[in-house]
Parts: C-alpha cells; structure tokens; sequence
C-alpha cells in the first residue's frame, strides 16, 4: 500500500461519518408530523459536536484529524495499523456509532450507491463497502485527487436516492 493510498482511506471513512450526519439523532420533530429546519439545525450541531469527540478522540490516539468535520482530512503519517487502532478505541463515539439498525442499514445503502456510482462514473473496478469495516481501499493506480472529486459527486447525486 502506498503512502498516497493510506492517506486516501481515512478521506472514505470521513465520507462515512459525514454521510451519517443526514440520518443520527432521534425522532425528528419529537411529536410533529415532519421535521422543520430548526429540527435539521438541531441535528446538525449534534453531529458536529459528535465528531469534535471523535476527532479528539482520534488525536488522543495519535492521528492528527480536523474538527471541522466537512474537511474531509486526517493527516496521517502513521500506519494504517496505527489508524485502525485509534478508530477502534474511538469507535463509540463516532458519528453515527448511534445509529439504530434501519439507520445503519440506510447508511450501508447509500454507501453502495455511491460505490455504484464511481464505478459508472471510471472507477470500474471500486469496491462495495464492507458493513463491519469503515476502511475501503481504492483500485490500485487510482488517482486520488479525481476519485475525490468523483466521490463527492457521487455522494451528491445519491444523497436523496431510494
């Protein structure tokens, strides 16, 4: 695994954990027959307060990550060893670590879509995720830089797919 490729799969898992931030929390409205935007405000600074947690988290363990959880970066010049052990000792409090089995069945959905996506869009050969690993290792040879304008493109056209 190259240097490049280990700096490109916490950008997946942190397109994960931002993916969740559409579908943590609660009952929205608590009560009222559909969310309003002060519901989605509401959630929204939950997640973001959750990933500060986590990103401390994270930086407990060794690997540097951002708070701003749109950022998309871990600046990780450690082993994917290293990586993997601090997601596991902060997996609790991840983003999402909530999420009730519909959620985190919708969650597993929209990230095969997007694995759909990019391999409609030139990435052929890009994997499914895994349910039980947050990691996903891109095709070797990928160019990191376009597969992260894909991705967010993708996640951008599945955001509301069914």
């Amino acid at each position: 695994m190259t240097v490049r490729t280990a700096r490109w799969i916490p950008v997946v898992m942190l397109c994960a954990a931002v993916a969740l931030s559409g579908c943590t929390g609660g009952t929205p409205g608590k009560g009222s027959a559909s969310p309003t935007a002060l519901d989605a405000a509401q959630e929204e600074a939950k997640t973001r307060e959750k990933y500060k947690i986590w990103a401390a988290c994270m930086r407990d363990q060794g690997v540097d990550v951002s708070d701003d959880m749109n950022a998309e970066q871990i600046n990780n010049n450690g082993s994917i060893e290293q990586l993997k052990a601090a997601y596991a000792a902060c997996r609790k409090v991840a983003p999402g670590a909530d999420l009730n089995p519909t959620q985190a069945a919708a969650d597993l959905e929209k990230r095969r879509r997007n694995a759909k996506c990019m391999r409609e869009n030139g990435y052929p050969d890009w994997p499914d995720p895994d349910p039980n690993d947050p990691f996903l290792s891109p095709p070797a040879g990928t160019d990191m830089d376009k597969a992260t304008e894909m991705l967010s493109t993708c996640a951008r056209k599945t955001d509301g797919a069914k």
